[in-house]
């Protein structure tokens, strides 16, 4: 546990939010929040949409060089084909259509982080459109401030445990260092940073799959770009490189839940995105 008697506020944060331009719903779902609390239109700090990726337009030829040319790569690393390699980028679903999905969030956290860096950002809250802040809608989202070692800070997630040590954190406001022997934490709907070199090490990590030669799972040395990695969905990067090997860190008493209202496009756990899905559970504030 990491006690911080120094608070902070979202609106402290540069804040990018990731919606498919298809989504209005969710659009509306995650700006209705932000414009409540004074936080979507904003002259001193930034409060920018980052365009979803459509994984299933990756068969679009213009589609998927545009995105080559965004990222910086050859078109034959943007194709389905690629993606559907397990050499490149594994998983253990067996549905394209969800794996796909998956490659298209990949490619949009990584947009948000490439957006992030290019722009010389010094802190940054990422937030998914189907977030749920918690609290009163008209105010500001107070926590105490991340640890000055975190490469990451997670607002909210998902988590499965082993032990019984976790209802502890419940019960006061405070950070938790992420330990995956006791508690992986899944999902990214809302996650920050607190320095510019946290960003680059995580934009290394997440283009790390386009070098060339045999591809690593987990290289200890993921903040540089010398070794290939074998990509995953981006929260279980997350949670290998960052977590287990990283300084990531959870906010007890979360500040954000996932919304159980969207149909999910990347999971197989359900049509929507479940309380507990495969033994997960949220992190409530009650």
């Amino acid at each position: 546990m990491i006690a911080s008697t120094t608070m902070n506020l979202l609106s402290n944060y540069n804040i990018l939010y990731i919606n498919l331009d298809s989504r209005t719903e969710r659009r509306e779902n995650i700006e209705s929040q932000l414009r409540a609390r004074g936080l979507l239109s904003r002259t001193d700090l930034i409060t920018h949409r980052i365009s979803g990726v459509v994984g299933s337009d990756l068969s679009d030829p213009d589609y998927a060089q545009s995105l080559a040319d965004e990222f910086g790569v050859d078109l034959e690393k943007m194709t389905p084909d690629y993606w559907l390699s397990r050499k490149n980028f594994k998983t253990m679903c067996n549905n394209k259509d969800k794996v796909i999905g998956q490659v298209g969030c990949y490619l949009a956290h990584l947009r948000a982080i490439k957006w992030a860096v290019d722009n010389d950002l010094d802190n940054v809250v990422i937030l998914e459109d189907d977030c749920v802040i918690l609290g009163e809608d008209d105010e500001d989202v107070e926590f105490p401030e991340p640890p000055e070692t975190a490469e990451m800070f997670y607002l909210g997630g998902l988590f499965w445990h082993q032990t019984k040590e976790i209802s502890e954190i419940k019960k006061t406001q405070h950070w938790l260092k992420i330990d995956p022997s006791v508690l992986k934490i899944a999902c990214a709907f809302g996650y920050g940073f607190n320095t510019t070199r946290s960003l680059i090490n995580v934009h290394t990590l997440l283009t790390n799959v386009w070098l060339d030669g045999k591809g690593k799972d987990k290289p200890r040395d993921w903040r540089t770009s010398g070794q290939r990695i074998r990509a995953t969905a981006v929260d279980i990067m997350f949670v290998n490189f960052i977590q287990k090997m990283g300084e990531a860190y959870i906010l007890s008493q979360p500040k954000m839940v996932q919304s159980d209202a969207f149909i999910s496009d990347v999971t197989d756990v359900g049509k929507k995105t479940p309380k507990k899905p495969c033994g997960h559970a949220y992190f409530y504030k009650k």
